[in-house]
């Protein structure tokens, strides 16, 4: 008679969980839309524990509440002056495709001159009136939804001032953007004076910084601020639960962690001491 055995059923490791001589390290890879406002590609912090089971309890625990600060970053009001950066920066993109200038492809470029400038001060004027009215078109809202999703900014979780100054200037940088393809039409070297004060004395590579992060704030700041806007948004229930994870979090990296730029880098990323909690 065969002997029945007990089969163990193995939990499954946590995603999260690094070994590195006999120490476990919380990891957690900093999502694709994150890396230019985080700093690193991946976030790594000592668990202080050199046994398998506490170190699995702990980076399911604190992993999960890194992907939750991951959305919090991703979700934190933008202030005017990473707006502006953010509308500096499309504007350069839009420059780059007005910078290759006018050639003519029939045997009357005049003609081919005259079309153009017409459709550009039909595009002037109807851009020109969305920004006057606040009221932006399919066009400029899905502009600034992908401007913003490249800085690792949830463009729809923004407060509608927010929205209304991000699609004003993406409305703006391509009202600029036509006017020099319009200069262009006629003079295909030399330099282009923006005429909105909003791109005036810009750089014309693409070093512009896209937006920050944070402006120095600490994650204590930083919770306050994302909790004061889900008191907005959310559900008690919902509330509640994110007020229990954020706290969790806090007490991990500590309550004056700068969160801003590459401060978030620097302390998000580093290294700690052995034995740091």
């Amino acid at each position: 008679m065969k002997e029945l055995g007990v089969r163990r059923i193995a939990r499954k490791p946590s995603p999260h969980l690094l070994c590195r001589s006999g120490t476990y390290y919380l990891r957690v890879r900093v999502p694709v839309h994150l890396k230019a406002r985080i700093g690193v590609s991946e976030i790594r912090r000592s668990l202080a524990v050199q046994h398998p089971r506490p170190a699995q309890a702990l980076a399911l625990r604190y992993g999960a509440r890194v992907l939750e600060m991951f959305e919090m970053i991703t979700r934190q009001p933008v202030t005017k002056a990473e707006a502006r950066r953010l509308v500096a920066g499309c504007f350069l993109d839009l420059r780059k495709d007005a910078e290759l200038g006018f050639l003519p492809i029939t045997e009357r470029p005049d003609l081919e001159r005259d079309e153009q400038r017409d459709l550009s001060r039909q595009r002037i004027n109807a851009l020109q009136e969305q920004v006057n009215l606040k009221t932006f078109d399919a066009e400029i809202r899905t502009r600034a939804i992908l401007l913003t999703g490249r800085s690792g900014i949830a463009f729809l979780d923004q407060p509608e001032g927010v929205q209304a100054d991000i699609m004003e200037g993406v409305a703006r940088a391509c009202i600029e953007q036509t006017r020099l393809q319009m200069f262009r039409l006629d003079d295909r070297l030399a330099p282009y004076d923006a005429v909105d004060p909003l791109f005036k004395l810009m750089p014309t590579n693409d070093e512009v910084p896209c937006c920050a992060a944070a402006s120095g704030k600490t994650l204590g700041e930083l919770r306050s601020l994302y909790l004061k806007y889900g008191e907005l948004h959310w559900v008690p229930k919902t509330l509640a639960s994110r007020q229990r994870q954020l706290a969790l979090i806090v007490e991990f990296f500590g309550q004056d962690m700068r969160s801003s730029t590459r401060a978030v880098a620097a302390v998000l990323g580093r290294r700690p001491v052995h034995g740091e909690a």
